[in-house]
């Protein structure tokens, strides 16, 4: 019988690493001159929460934290079964996730996943690698961040407690201090680490840092009062022995140096590409709806009788998740109403799930990106907002105003007006031709429909006798309008294609 296993996710500025640990030796790689455990996952892909940059202002590689708060990264279009969308960060993440969660339930029977997020990851960030989790699919998971000078964070179960010792880990990076609490704890001869409290604070105010320490001190005592000895490792800024003992705590000890470094989770590993069986990606919340269909079908497949499913105690982020399908601003507000532990919830988004108006503006305070749902909707650029995304249906001309304005445009149609004016080459960006596009146009002979394409309009190449050649043979085009190819000069050849309806070729 296959043993179920902890799986370890380290999630780094520009890669994912992936091992098990199940207590066992591992077969040991060499990496970098360094020895790590071999991969069960490899992955590759451009990059996941952040990317590195040189700047020659500060003299060295800095980190540019895309997935986090305050973030003025612009992701840029990419195809996507010949779409050209822009996946927000945490959804790009989901599926990378997902497709990470896939390819390790092949190899390994899941127990608990760990996922480890670098230290100077904000608790917003951390908040949204979290959603990102639970849309790829992941059950039993933990986000923590990683300690600097730690490999591993990996929390065993309960047998990672027995017997166990506290210890508290203060380390200075920059103007940062990472304060960390965890268990550490001997098996099969190896060392086991657990954190189980990270706080990233400013070294500005000495005796703030000091305090912090004393109320790590004290939440050790609280949680695991029978296991006396603490160890401390690094800076205790000042704390003397006499105020450690007045939280009941006598057998301790304190070390100049740090733990050694673990090698449980660790891996020279990198990240997938995206694999998107999706037929059409034109909107953010369809990804996620694609997402927690596959989740929702996985799990009935795996309970033989889905109404006994035990019901699921919704947290923020879940609530989060379902809100961006409201379609009123009083659910929002009845929802922060109705229940406590969800108040905060409007505050949490960066975009508006809903169209706004003066007095829905102000319950949205956090919002960096504009979503404009119809062309009517009323417009801010006021708060932190940085930028505009049009979801409603443009023509090219506007498109090009837009782009230049640095706001994004999701439905594009070209129409007649943008024919005669930018000529009889589709762009690329096109989602759409509009109504009598091409109608008349006599001297056409052969177009070139981009995959983009999604929707041809009616009378679009209306009497375009001299029309010999349409590339490639429609094979994106999921909708045609009513006389879209009478007339046409290729219309026995287009008669033999299957899928394009009579009406297409009648008056």
């Amino acid at each position: 019988m296959q043993v179920e296993k902890v799986i370890g996710i380290e999630v780094d500025y520009n890669k994912i690493m992936v091992c098990c640990y199940d207590g066992k030796e591992h077969e040991m790689v060499e990496f970098n001159g360094k020895k790590y455990l071999t991969p069960i996952v490899e992955f590759e892909d451009d990059i996941i929460i952040g990317r590195e940059k040189n700047d020659s202002a500060v003299n060295g590689t800095v980190i540019e934290e895309v997935i986090g708060n305050g973030c003025d990264i612009e992701f840029l279009e990419e195809e996507v079964c010949g779409q050209h969308v822009t996946l927000k960060p945490e959804i790009k993440l989901a599926l990378i996730f997902e497709k990470c969660l896939s390819e390790i339930q092949k190899k390994e029977r899941v127990k608990k996943i760990i996922i480890c997020v670098p230290n100077e990851t904000h608790d917003g960030s951390k908040r949204r690698i979290e959603v990102a989790a639970k849309l790829g699919g992941m059950k039993n998971f933990e986000v923590v961040r990683k300690v600097v000078s730690l490999f591993s964070i990996i929390k065993i179960d309960n047998n990672l407690e027995i017997n166990a010792r506290p210890f508290i880990i203060v380390e200075t990076k920059g103007e940062e201090i990472y304060i960390s609490y965890g268990l550490v704890n001997r098996k099969n001869n190896k060392k086991i680490i657990g954190i189980l409290e990270n706080k990233i604070i400013s070294n500005e105010n000495q005796e703030k840092v000091k305090q912090e320490i004393i109320g790590m001190i004290a939440l050790s005592q609280r949680e695991y009062s029978e296991n006396k000895i603490i160890s401390f490792f690094g800076n205790t800024y000042g704390i003397t022995s006499e105020e450690i003992k007045k939280h009941g705590i006598n057998d301790f000890e304190i070390k100049k140096h740090e733990i050694d470094e673990e090698l449980y989770c660790k891996a020279a590993a990198m990240i997938p590409e995206n694999n998107i069986e999706e037929d059409e990606l034109l909107q953010q919340r369809e990804v996620i709806k694609k997402i927690n269909s596959l989740n929702t079908t996985a799990e009935q497949q795996n309970n033989e009788n889905v109404n006994n499913i035990k019901r699921m105690k919704l947290g923020c982020n879940e609530i989060m998740t379902t809100s961006m399908y409201f379609n009123d601003i009083k659910d929002f507000i009845n929802l922060e109403i109705g229940i406590k532990r969800f108040q905060g919830n409007m505050e949490r988004f960066h975009f508006n799930p809903i169209p706004l108006n003066e007095h829905s503006r102000k319950f949205f305070p956090n919002i960096e990106t504009f979503y404009i749902y119809i062309i009517s909707d009323e417009e801010f650029d006021d708060g932190r907002i940085n930028k505009k995304i049009i979801w409603d249906k443009v023509n090219y001309l506007t498109y090009l105003q837009e782009k230049e304005a640095g706001n994004i445009c999701k439905n594009i149609e070209y129409t007649k007006e943008d024919r005669n004016k930018y000529g009889t080459i589709i762009p690329s960006e096109v989602k759409s031709l509009g109504d009598e596009c091409f109608k008349d146009c006599t001297t056409l002979t052969s177009i070139t429909i981009p995959p983009s394409i999604r929707k041809i309009g009616n009378r679009c190449f209306y009497g375009c006798s001299s029309l010999k050649h349409i590339k490639p043979q429609l094979m994106p085009v999921i909708e045609m309008g009513k006389s879209c190819f009478y007339g046409c000069g290729c219309e026995e050849e287009l008669r033999q294609m299957e899928g394009i309806p009579e009406n297409c070729f009648s008056k």
